[in-house]
């Protein structure tokens, strides 16, 4: 464990503002991150997902992939963090892609698919990993299950994959996201 690099604080001390369960917050509710591997996106992440699951009663978590394998390496890293911190008197429910704490929370690892969003309401918070590489439908699909969640977060973290598709156009057009680029030569 070490000193957080400037972008993991910024996520990290957005979840411990104290208007952080306020829609007027001013600790960003989306973010994008375009970083190198190794760069520590997914740890921060991981750490993003913890927190909301234990501060955050009866919360879903969602950790989304272009692939199950993706998204289960994610959830490990949820899973590592919250053993690491001594958290197995609240564990309800765990799995290989699925934690239920008792305080009603839920973090869950899937494939971005059609057969595996589709259903999840009410998340507060949603981890897109390598969301460059998830198709734009299935990022359209998993959005509308934020809505009545005003406070819900989103995460979208990428390394580079060309210039198309959803993440490439709220990267360059989007509005109202925190936008946090790694290169490799900064890690």
């Amino acid at each position: 464990v070490g000193v957080p690099d400037k972008f993991q604080a910024d996520i990290l001390n957005g979840l411990l503002d104290e208007n952080a369960l306020s829609p007027s917050c001013a600790a960003p509710r989306r973010s994008l991150l375009l970083a190198s591997r190794q760069s520590g996106k997914s740890e921060v992440c991981a750490c993003a997902a913890l927190w909301t699951a234990r501060y955050l009663p009866g919360s879903l978590t969602l950790l989304l992939s272009h692939s199950l394998r993706g998204s289960a390496e994610l959830f490990r890293k949820v899973a590592n963090a919250y053993h690491k911190t001594g958290g197995e008197d609240g564990v309800l429910q765990e799995s290989t892609l699925r934690l239920e704490l008792r305080n009603g929370s839920r973090c869950c690892a899937l494939p971005a698919t059609q057969g595996t969003i589709r259903g999840y309401s009410g998340v507060d918070l949603v981890l897109l990993d390598e969301c460059a590489q998830i198709e734009d439908s299935m990022i359209h699909a998993i959005l509308p299950s934020q809505a009545i969640r005003p406070n819900s977060r989103l995460y979208a973290l990428s390394t580079p994959h060309g210039r198309r598709g959803w993440f490439f156009n709220e990267w360059d057009h989007g509005e109202g996201y925190a936008r946090y680029e790694v290169a490799a030569k900064d890690v």
